[in-house]
């Protein structure tokens, strides 16, 4: 335990990473701000092959941004210095995506002060997106974006940013925590998903080779052969993706076909 650690405190941090996949998911870099809005923000450095003219476009990077950046090593160790350690903490992130950087991060040869932090992050940090879930009434993510959209009533232009997210991030959790339940799905695409989930609810087996896998619907098992995907594409493009799939699971059982190189069958 740090010394002086006030138990009667525990500070709120919102984090987010951008990644660039080259051909492993590599963080390209960390934003992260704490309750009261103190921020943090760090490019990671890329090797010149690995980095593309369209990528640093989509980000409005320039390439010689990534190539001057700290090195990953640099980066979460000054990471770790920004947070406040005489407070306890909780650091939530927004869907699954952020565990697959930091383990793919923990794969690097870095140092042991780096690695603490990936490990204390990878066991630590908090999917709030269950909680954006229940309040939207939705059971797919929901990019952050459209959720900001909705929130401040306009159109707010996304542009890939760690701790821009990261700043949605807390935007969304502190209007969560004072608005009004809401009694339906206020966006429609999600909420045709939602009802044909809940619809739907059937245990499913899916048996390739030696693997065996089980899920408690058809939306469960279309997320999880889906979820690779879901960092590189739009929110709608995703659900679209994400219907297909089910669709896909359904005419696999009907017809005893095999679908993702496995046999379906509903788990009676």
């Amino acid at each position: 335990m740090v010394s002086g650690l006030r138990k009667d405190l525990c500070m709120k941090y919102f984090i987010d990473f951008e990644y660039y996949h080259a051909p492993v998911f590599k963080i390209s870099s960390v934003g992260c701000v704490d309750e009261n809005g103190r921020e943090f923000y760090s490019l990671v450095r890329q090797n010149d092959p690995e980095i593309d003219n369209e990528y640093c476009k989509s980000r409005m990077i320039r390439r010689i941004d990534f190539l001057m950046a700290p090195s990953l090593d640099e980066v979460f160790v000054k990471l770790f210095n920004w947070i406040n350690h005489k407070e306890s903490v909780e650091i939530y992130c927004y869907g699954s995506s952020d565990y697959v950087f930091v383990n793919s991060a923990l794969k690097e040869k870095l140092t042991f002060e780096a690695n603490c932090v990936l490990l204390f992050l990878k066991h630590n940090m908090i999917d709030y997106s269950a909680e954006v879930f229940d309040f939207f009434h939705t059971k797919i993510n929901i990019g952050l974006i459209k959720i900001i959209n909705y929130i401040r009533g306009y159109e707010v232009k996304q542009l890939h940013n760690a701790l821009d997210d990261a700043k949605f991030l807390k935007e969304i959790y502190d209007y969560i925590q004072i608005a009004e339940p809401l009694k339906g799905c206020p966006f429609g695409k999600y909420e045709i998903i939602y009802s044909m989930d809940t619809d739907s609810r059937i245990p499913l087996v899916a048996i390739g080779g030696k693997k065996r896998y089980c899920f408690e619907s058809y939306l469960n098992a279309a997320k999880h052969f889906t979820e690779f995907c879901k960092p590189s594409v739009s929110e709608e493009r995703y659900c679209e993706i994400v219907e297909s799939t089910i669709e896909r699971i359904k005419k696999a059982i009907s017809k005893k076909t095999r679908f993702m190189g496995m046999l379906w069958k509903i788990d009676c």
